[in-house]
């Protein structure tokens, strides 16, 4: 199917629940759920107390009796969640730059808690990731959690250098002189260079794209990213 778990990786799920049951006890009603929670449901049996109706995307044809929506499904009817759940089949980011309807199924927004499990990085297929966080801030309009998670070892380091040029020029535009404009350009060459290991490259995109959820008017609170084998 594409997926296990990690004992590393069950932590981190361990970790992000106390932050579901805080949203849980704040809208005082369980969440509504969209995300991507794997053939096996791992999130959601983490966090079925607080959880409700389930927006679930999987890649995988109707028809394909061997595919992991396949199991998904299979596994939602055993653990008795089949009513609350509805099987989105596509692409992540297909999906959410879709908007309200996707392949002729209605994606009923806004979303409480929403959890990406992105194949590869943050900057993905020219910067389609990011344009589909965009479009998934635009279509939420109320607050909400988002947990998000990246693989390192597919990040396009093109794409990566491309962004730090932006954040570098954005940044020239904010100096008041000569010796600051020098400071901004040792940090972000520090950051494209070999040394720089990749996780904290990486984490250098999160508030970058995260603003794009200020510039629509969301007050955006982040935690400091972890980085997990």
């Amino acid at each position: 199917m594409g997926y296990e778990t990690t004992p590393n990786k069950d932590v981190i799920r361990v970790y992000d629940t106390c932050r579901v049951s805080e949203l849980y006890s704040k809208k005082g009603r369980r969440l509504r759920y969209i995300g991507l929670p794997s053939p096996k449901l791992n999130d959601i049996i983490e966090w079925r107390e607080f959880i409700g109706e389930i927006f679930a995307v999987e890649r995988g044809t109707r028809l394909d009796k061997i595919s992991a929506p396949h199991y998904l499904l299979l596994n939602a009817s055993i653990l008795g969640l089949r009513g609350q759940l509805t099987l989105i089949r596509g692409e992540l980011d297909d999906v959410l730059m879709a908007g309200k309807k996707f392949q002729g199924k209605n994606i009923r927004y806004p979303f409480d808690l929403a959890f990406f499990d992105f194949f590869g990085g943050i900057l993905n297929k020219g910067f389609k990731r990011v344009n589909a966080i965009k479009e998934f801030f635009n279509n939420q309009k109320k607050d909400f959690l988002l947990l998000t998670t990246y693989n390192l070892k597919y990040a396009k380091k093109s794409e990566e250098m491309n962004v730090l040029k932006k954040i570098d020029k954005e940044l020239r535009s904010f100096t008041r002189g000569e010796k600051e404009s020098k400071t901004f350009s040792r940090v972000i060459d520090w950051y494209a260079s070999e040394d720089c290991p990749p996780q904290y490259r990486q984490k250098v995109f999160v508030p970058y794209y995260m603003r794009e959820g200020e510039f629509q008017g969301y007050n955006v609170l982040t935690e400091n990213p972890i980085y997990y084998l």
